[in-house]
């Protein structure tokens, strides 16, 4: 039901909308003013008020703060028409006034608040694109209007965000696994924090679309949640029976309509059922390629409402699987038009044991200039204790250990007191990964663990503990008398050689366990690190490496007798 059609099926019940307008001043369209109850004059919070040109075209909005205050700046002289739209109450439209220069108004409104009507039978019913039960249409337009709201806070109006965006990379197979992940903060201003495709293109391709390396999944942003399209091609429903309230909320369903064949979005938007506040937006992609189903593909949307009226997005996040391809020659079509058939010449093929997860969580909010903070997010902190063993009873802290987020480049480096810590931790399950660099140097996996943080802050404190060099020299070349592990690094000037061949030459007479050639070889990891096994002490051993463009460096080096393990770092001029 269309925001008109709303207006005329509750006009019994209109409020009344005193405007006042002072007289005009010479220069830019500013429309400065107030919303007040028109009983005692008090200040009302939260209203979108909406500048409306004669054609019924929104050319500005504000939200009305602490103080009731708001501000319109008008393109252009004219006459315009004022309107207001307020969680539970009724949308209000002004009369007609000429504009033609700076202008006070003081919008007097009455509260009187709209009731939510039982469910009918017409909601029951199948969906029709032209019409609606009363229930339904009414909480539709509160979700419409805190999504207004929503999106004038973050474009129109000065606030000022810091949000933890995150990616995690999840096997799904039982038992799930999370294989990475990654996050940061950032800041930002008059910009949603997730992008989307503008509503025209989503109704002419869908939600999901194909790229050369799988499938990218879009999801809704707010102008194409207000967009008509959106309105226009779905369906709603108010959850009835006992559905209706569950722990106190209010349940409005949204699907496509039936004959939409294009990928698309359904899902459920949560409302608190005391004051219909919109609280999140759940959804799930459908109409997708066949070889593409999953039923872990979709997202949510939170909404919340600050003391001052703004509306914020404390968290979003976006599901989607990561699909591959096969070598198999064949034609994949998505559902729709031409416009949405996808040629290639590869198949790609169902996965629903790979899914990535991108989301953020906001953390605080600011306005303009003012340093104090309007809402902030509860945050936990992970403390990290690193150990090693100091003999075969003592274990001791572990400096200069690096520990980093799985699929992530930044780590942070024990201290003295073997420990790490990462404040400002949001909810969510974290993969932490402890290593030395000789742990590179012999190519073995770090030591892992999985932290899982709620919304409700905590301190979580792990304890690792890192194998030694020796012990790590035992589990990978095991334990020979008189035998030794050479490691290293290998560089070029400032950069290290990743994937260069060592060579360990062992001369004639020694005694090694090695192959008839004499000789061991390794190869540098992408830290440029190696590592060789059973390499034989008091002799002399002569060291080659060769780059993979043919550079090439060598070194004599000797094994003192009684050592377990020898370090020797290589440059290639």
């Amino acid at each position: 039901m269309s925001p008109r059609s709303i207006v005329r099926s509750l006009r019994g019940t209109l409020l009344l909308l005193a405007a006042t307008v002072a007289a005009p001043v010479a220069g830019a369209q500013v429309i400065r003013g107030a919303v007040v109850r028109s009983t005692d004059e008090a200040p009302i919070i939260g209203v979108v008020v909406l500048l409306l040109d004669t054609a019924e075209v929104p050319r500005a909005r504000s939200i009305s703060d602490a103080r009731g205050a708001f501000t319109l700046r008008a393109p252009a002289p004219g006459r315009y028409r004022l309107r207001t739209l307020r969680i539970g109450f009724t949308a209000t439209t002004g009369t007609a006034f000429a504009l033609r220069g700076d202008t006070a108004v003081s919008l007097r409104l009455d509260q009187i608040p709209v009731p939510l009507p039982a469910v009918t039978a017409e909601e029951r019913a199948q969906c029709r694109a032209t019409s609606g039960g009363l229930a339904t249409a009414i909480l539709w337009e509160e979700a419409r209007t805190a999504i207004l709201a929503a999106d004038i806070t973050i474009r129109d109006l000065d606030y000022r965000f810091e949000m933890m965006l995150h990616s995690r990379k999840i096997d799904t197979r039982a038992p799930p696994l999370l294989l990475e992940s990654v996050f940061g903060r950032v800041r930002h201003e008059g910009v949603q924090p997730w992008t989307s495709f503008p509503a025209d293109t989503i109704e002419a391709r869908g939600y999901v679309t194909p790229t050369d390396s799988g499938l990218r999944y879009v999801a809704p942003d707010l102008a194409v949640l207000l967009s008509p399209y959106f309105a226009r091609t779905h369906c709603f429903k108010l959850r009835e029976g006992e559905q209706v309230t569950v722990a106190g909320k209010l349940q409005l369903e949204f699907w496509p309509l039936p004959t939409i064949m294009r990928s698309e979005i359904r899902g459920v938007m949560e409302f608190d059922a005391t004051t219909r506040k919109l609280e999140s937006l759940g959804f799930a992609y459908v109409n997708l390629p066949r070889t593409v189903q999953d039923t872990l593909a979709g997202g949510e949307i939170e909404f919340a409402q600050l003391a001052n009226g703004a509306w914020i997005l404390p968290r979003w996040v976006i599901r989607a699987p990561i699909p591959i391809r096969s070598a198999l020659g064949d034609t994949v079509r998505t559902a729709g038009t031409a416009v949405n058939t996808w040629r290639s010449d590869y198949r790609v093929v169902p996965t629903t044991s790979r899914i990535r997860v991108t989301g953020g969580d906001l953390l605080v909010v600011r306005q303009g200039r003012d340093t104090s903070t309007l809402w902030s997010r509860p945050t936990s902190q992970l403390v990290v204790q690193v150990v090693q063993r100091a003999d075969s009873a003592r274990l001791v802290p572990a400096e200069g250990v690096a520990v980093a987020f799985a699929g992530s480049t930044d780590q942070e480096v024990t201290d003295g007191r073997g420990e790490v810590r990462f404040p400002a931790m949001v909810g969510g399950e974290y993969a932490v990964e402890v290593s030395t660099p000789y742990y590179a140097a012999f190519d073995i996996e770090p030591e892992r663990f999985v932290v899982v943080f709620s919304q409700a802050p905590r301190t979580a404190t792990h304890r690792v503990r890192v194998r030694t060099l020796a012990e790590l020299a035992k589990d990978v070349c095991g334990a020979s008398p008189g035998k030794a592990v050479l490691i290293g690094s290998v560089v070029r000037g400032s950069q290290v050689v990743i994937g260069a061949g060592v060579t360990a030459r062992v001369p004639r007479g020694a005694a090694s366990n090695l192959d008839d050639a004499r000789t061991a070889r390794a190869r540098t990891t992408i830290e440029g690190r190696y590592a060789i096994c059973d390499l034989p002490t008091g002799v002399e051993l002569y060291i080659t490496v060769i780059a993979a463009d043919g550079a090439r460096t060598g070194q004599s080096v000797v094994i003192d007798r009684g050592e377990t393990v020898a370090f020797l770092d290589l440059a290639i001029p």
